[in-house]
């Protein structure tokens, strides 16, 4: 298949796939080591760190990553946290992703549809 990586397999978290890509569940990862956390829902996000969720995209649409601060963290500005879900995006190869940065008590719905497991 022209435009496909060696092998098949495409390179970066699951979420990340280019537009067009198939549907994969969401992942959360926290900052600033990015391991993914496997199996999670909202009672893993902790008010001293920083998480980036990776909700792929429907129908071609690209993947939103979104930036959580936790309230006793220190890195607040929005600009900082936005730039940290763009780099991280840049380097998962997640072209045209969009960075939606949310703060503890003030999340949008579509953050939390985002941990299907609650």
């Amino acid at each position: 298949v022209q435009g496909e990586q060696a092998g098949g397999a495409h390179k970066g978290p699951p979420g990340a796939e280019p537009t067009g890509g198939p549907s994969v569940a969401p992942q959360l990862y926290s900052y600033p080591g990015l391991d993914p956390l496997p199996m999670f829902d909202s009672d893993d996000l902790s008010e001293d760190q920083v998480f980036l969720l990776v909700v792929p995209g429907n129908d071609g649409a690209p993947a939103t990553v979104f930036v959580w601060a936790g309230g006793s963290q220190p890195i607040q500005a929005h600009e900082s946290l936005h730039e940290i879900g763009t780099q991280f995006a840049q380097s998962q190869g997640m072209l045209g992703a969009n960075v939606e940065v949310q703060h503890t008590g003030s999340e949008q719905d579509a953050f939390w549809d985002g941990f299907p497991n609650g």
